[in-house]
């Protein structure tokens, strides 16, 4: 997952880039994390121990830290380390500016440390010391000038046993690291979610306007519009011009009503609304829509019907959207032949 990095690009990029760079620039150590003590310094790491996918399990900074722990439901990344590099890649919410974004970073010399590849003068204040109480486990220390600013504990499942989680937050607060964020993950979010968003070029085939029978929808809000009794179906309207898109999303219940309207042109930075569309199934479009802080992932089909197992994916796609609500428009599940189910 991530590490710390005091610089003005990390600035930019938020909490999410400051923590993966952090948990990848790395300096072996061995010792018990409940003791306030600095690390010990010891071999490198096995690269088939450390190297594949880690799930965030809790953050613990400093009063003093610069950063601070976004509205995030989980975090995870990609490691790939080597004696001399290090390769690591983040992930999180797949709307999100920093998702799968990639770090590198190089062996210092001499050391048993990997710094950032970076022109950033002040990255070379930084390092950070790892820690595998066990193979499933991965625990990252943050120092700046020396001084400890951070601590991150990863594991390769969901969650940790009590007496490892007990120990880390026992030596964080030991170590003034008093500011503690701890992910609840429902799911092994890195091996769920990883490769389950590969951005489509759907939005760039658009000519004119194009209509698509809603099939499901997710969000991080409630809508009350989806709260009603009656039957009723759905669409979305997905107009474009040169690089600007409109995108309606209209409910029909006897007579139609749009729920949302939202205009997104592309590269626009003063823009609030973002728009996504990630590879699916054939004459399906899964689509990513952003507006602020509210987020929806839409299901739409040409024929306004799916499968189950397509809606059964949508439900894991769902919880790695970040989606607390998910909605299914009646009458939208495809029924299987019985020769298919054969």
């Amino acid at each position: 997952m991530d590490l710390l990095l005091l610089s003005l690009s990390c600035l930019k990029m938020g909490v999410l880039s400051f923590y993966l760079f952090l948990s990848c620039f790395l300096v072996v150590t061995h010792g018990s994390p409940s003791d306030c003590v600095g690390e010990r310094k010891g071999i490198l790491p096995d690269p088939a121990t450390v190297s594949g996918l880690w799930n965030l399990i809790a953050v613990s900074l400093s009063p003093n830290s610069k950063y601070q722990s976004d509205d995030i439901a989980y975090v995870y990344s990609k490691v790939s380390f080597s004696e001399s590099e290090l390769n690591c890649t983040v992930f999180s919410n797949p709307m999100a500016d920093t998702n799968g974004q990639l770090y590198e970073h190089e062996r210092i010399p001499g050391t048993q440390a990997y710094k950032f590849k970076s022109t950033e003068e002040l990255a070379e204040n930084y390092t950070t010391t790892l820690f595998l109480p066990h193979p499933d486990i991965l625990i990252c220390y943050d120092r700046e000038d020396n001084v400890l600013n951070g601590a991150y504990i990863h594991s390769r499942g969901a969650s940790l046993p009590k007496e490892e989680m007990d120990n880390f937050l026992e030596w964080s607060k030991c170590n003034n690291l008093s500011n503690i964020t701890v992910y609840n993950h429902t799911l092994n979010d890195a091996q769920e979610c990883y490769g389950l968003f590969e951005r489509s070029e759907d939005l760039k085939g658009i000519e004119g306007c194009e209509t698509w029978g809603l099939v499901a929808k997710a969000s991080n809000y409630a809508d009350k519009n989806y709260h009603i009794r009656l039957l009723y179906s759905a669409k979305l309207e997905l107009c474009k011009e040169e690089e600007a898109y409109t995108v309606k999303e209209i409910q029909i219940a006897g007579e139609e009503k749009t729920l949302m309207e939202l205009k997104y042109k592309k590269g626009a930075k003063e823009d609030k609304v973002k728009l996504e569309s990630f590879k699916t199934g054939t004459n399906l479009l899964l689509l990513g829509v952003q507006k602020d802080n509210q987020r929806t992932l839409f299901l739409a089909s040409k024929t306004s019907k799916a499968k189950q197992a397509v809606l059964d994916d949508f439900e894991i796609k769902a919880h790695c959207f970040e989606a607390t609500f998910t909605y299914l428009v009646p009458g939208s599940k495809e029924e299987e032949s019985h020769a298919e189910n054969q």
